[in-house]
Parts: C-alpha cells; structure tokens; sequence
C-alpha cells in the first residue's frame, strides 16, 4: 500500500505497478458484504462497507486528473479456495439466481470492461457481478 501514500498531495495517482497515473481506471474489489447484514459477520460487513465508501471517495479525489474508480462486488465464485466441498457449493450456487457459482472469467469479462473508454461514466459506483445475489435477498 505504499503507492497510495499522500495520495492528495500529488498530482497524479500512483498505481500498484508503481508507475504514475494521469488518466486511467482503478478496480476496487468489493464483496457483497459490504451492502448487506449478515448475522456472525459484524467485523467483516463493516470492512467491506468501508472499501464501498474507499470506491466514492476515490472516484472523487481522482476525477480531475481523469481517473475513474469502480468497485467490483462478486457473488461467490468457482474457485479453488472453495475446495472439494461439494456440499459448500452446493449451498453456496443456490444463493445465486441461475443456481451456480459464477467462473471467475465471466468477473473479469466486467473488469476489463470498465478498464474500457466506454465505462468513463461508471464513476464511484460498485458494480455487483453476483447472478442476482443482492437482488432477492
């Protein structure tokens, strides 16, 4: 996190390659929880909710020197952090209105996306890439 230090004091923003950014988009991963109460998660709600304000806040620190911020809130995901736990993902891909854990290709497909000209105008927002998961809940 040393790239973002006394970020308002400089003219451009740093990146994490360590180069400078006049212009640009930043992806901030955020997760559902962030949005959401959940019984027994009162720490890790709270946190991720402070990443949703990170998103706003860094959107409007940035806009003058061209950069846009967009949060990313995934729904549970096929990956390998889930393990072989068939009854996890069971649970876990019926939360999801198609019932299946999103690929994390389909995720990335929406964050290179944003890192596109045309998403200039998703500025400071969180973008749920969940099959729904906010939705109905």
């Amino acid at each position: 996190m040393e790239h973002w230090d006394n970020l308002q004091e400089k003219p451009s923003a740093p990146n994490p390659s360590g180069r400078t950014m006049t212009d640009g988009a930043v992806e901030v991963r955020e997760l559902d929880n962030g949005s959401i109460a959940a019984t027994g998660s009162f720490n890790y709600n709270a946190a991720k909710a402070a990443v949703v304000m990170m998103s706003k806040s860094g959107a409007l620190e940035l806009a003058a020197h061209g950069i846009w911020v967009v949060g990313i809130a995934p729904g549970f995901m096929n990956t390998p952090i889930l393990g072989k736990d068939e009854a996890m993902k069971s649970a876990l891909s019926k939360l999801h209105m198609h019932g299946q854990l999103i690929e994390p290709e389909r995720v990335a497909s929406v964050v290179a996306f944003l890192f596109t000209g045309a998403a200039q105008a998703i500025n400071g927002a969180t973008v749920p890439v969940d099959d729904g998961f906010l939705a109905f809940k």
